[in-house]
């Protein structure tokens, strides 16, 4: 008799600490929630963001999983970070070219990865400051339109340490002035940032690029910042230019690096290597 009575007054016990977590694990929850959500919105703004990505790391999208604006931030910077680092070890001359720069975000951050190399590298920025040209998939014509080539410029000089390194040219990337202007400021590239959204806008950002790739005698970087939006977008558009221009130029492409939105690759001459890898 006493084992039962004890049996039921433990069932009671328990029951009455679970009722009493229930509240409390919901409550825990709900400010973690709250808590990623406000971490969310700090990483869409651009001034945060410059002023505090460089002092965090991979632990922060650890313990935010669900904030995509953390995900993309801080972890598209440590991939840029790393590849800058390469690019200084392998001592790998030219400039960096932005197709896409929208408000001038993601051309800062690539001068933070690059900013104690030397010598200087020029920061080259293209952009229509207009919003994308065209509907398409997910994309609509106007888009990303809140922007401006001086709005950019005084954005870039408010935050940038050499704001001499940095050039923007204001065009569509089929206009063949951009191809000008681009040749008068650089003759060779070490790196490439394509965020243009659009398949179409890509593809005139890699055909701009081919030309620079005819004498290639180092690695290039090409950084694509919308490849996980759309598969009909980016990938379709530098597969299709890649398989094209691969055996012309005797090119490889190796995938170095992923987030969920980025994927960035090494594109060298094939004599570079002896191991000759497929792009994926």
């Amino acid at each position: 008799m006493f084992i039962l009575l004890w049996t039921i007054v433990k069932r009671i016990i328990k029951l009455g600490i679970r009722n009493i977590l229930h509240p409390l694990k919901y409550y825990k929850s709900y400010t973690e929630q709250l808590n990623s959500v406000s971490v969310n919105e700090l990483f869409k703004d651009p001034k945060y963001i410059l002023s505090n990505v460089s002092n965090v790391d991979s632990s922060l999208i650890d313990k935010y999983p669900t904030c995509s604006e953390v995900e993309h931030q801080v972890g598209r910077y440590i991939n840029m970070k790393t590849i800058a680092q390469e690019i200084e070890s392998k001592g790998v001359p030219g400039d960096i070219v932005e197709f896409g720069v929208w408000q001038g975000l993601s051309l800062l951050l690539l001068s933070k990865t690059f900013q104690n190399q030397q010598p200087a590298r020029k920061f080259i920025g293209i952009d229509s400051f207009k919003g994308l040209p065209e509907t398409s998939t997910i994309w609509r014509e106007g888009a990303f339109g809140d922007t401006s080539y001086e709005s950019v410029q005084s954005f870039i000089d408010d935050n940038s340490h050499n704001r001499q390194s940095f050039h923007l040219i204001s065009g569509w990337f089929d206009d063949p002035s951009v191809v000008t202007k681009l040749s008068s400021l650089t003759s060779d590239i070490a790196l490439v940032h394509f965020d243009a959204d659009l398949g179409s806008s890509t593809s005139s950002a890699l055909r701009i690029v081919s030309q620079f790739l005819k004498n290639l005698s180092h690695p290039i970087y090409f950084l694509f910042d919308d490849w996980g939006c759309h598969p009909d977008e980016v990938p379709d558009a530098f597969h299709h230019w890649f398989k094209t221009v691969s055996d012309r130029y005797f090119l490889r492409a190796e995938k170095i690096s992923t987030t969920r939105y980025t994927r960035y690759y090494r594109i060298e001459p094939s004599n570079l290597s002896r191991n000759r890898k497929s792009c994926n």
